[in-house]
């Protein structure tokens, strides 16, 4: 196999690869050809039982391992200052719909306050996007303090960010903040008759504890919000 798994020559030993979905099973010493390059797998086949077999691939162009993407702000590099205080991103959604198909939408936490969310969105080119937030740039908080751990974005382009609040002492609530494609959050301000949760802000809580999410999903079909994360009980957390 080469650096890519693709079969370059038989061989009496093998070497399993680190892949494990095998779709279309086929037998041990398949021929190679340009329609049918195969990947060995160290998966369970139905066929062959515990042994090492073959996937179909589909053919596909690779580019160069680790180079830097110089169409991207020149470098492939862009680094972008939100706050006064620590700034990290923890999450980032290409978008693929709509007028912003192509942006880079970047989400994370700064140290402002009690926490703070912060967004950024960036075009393919990797310049600021100005037409989102405040010259490429929003955040949000709360009175108690906020931070995000995924990102979600619907077919219109409304953003979904997951990650925790602080309830009180050291007790946390799921929490899923909605914005639009410009950056304005869903409260009664920018969207009275739409207001998402509270002031755009909805909470789960589960035990009194420390809960929070990290993963955010949207279904395609009925675009409702899965959400998965962490509860705290009894002292043992519980996913």
């Amino acid at each position: 196999l080469d650096g890519t798994g693709f079969l370059m020559k038989k061989s009496s030993r093998i070497f399993p690869s680190a892949f494990s979905r095998i779709d279309h099973p086929l037998p041990l010493s398949p021929r190679k050809n340009k329609s049918n390059r195969v990947r060995l797998s160290n998966a369970i086949s139905p066929l062959f039982g515990d042994r090492p077999m073959f996937e179909r691939l589909e053919d596909r162009t690779l580019l160069s391992a680790g180079a830097l993407d110089n169409n991207f702000n020149s470098t492939g590099i862009v680094t972008t200052n939100i706050t006064p205080n620590n700034d990290e991103a923890v999450a980032l959604n290409i978008q693929s719909t709509g007028v912003n198909a192509g942006d880079v939408l970047v989400v994370g936490n700064s140290s402002t306050g009690n926490g703070t969310i912060d967004l950024v969105r960036y075009t393919s080119s990797g310049a600021l996007d100005t037409s989102f937030g405040t010259a490429g740039k929003e955040t949000y908080t709360t009175a108690a303090g906020i931070s995000a751990s995924a990102v979600a974005v619907d077919a219109s382009g409304n953003i979904f960010v997951a990650g925790s609040t602080t309830t009180s002492g050291n007790a946390s609530d799921f929490a899923i903040v909605k914005f639009d494609s410009s950056g304005n959050v869903y409260n009664s301000t920018n969207y009275p008759s739409q207001v998402f949760g509270v002031g755009g802000l909805e909470t789960v809580d589960f035990n009194h504890k420390a809960d929070a999410a990290n993963a955010i999903a949207i279904d395609p079909n009925t675009g409702e919000l899965i959400v998965a994360g962490y509860g705290t009980v009894t002292g043992s957390s519980k996913r």
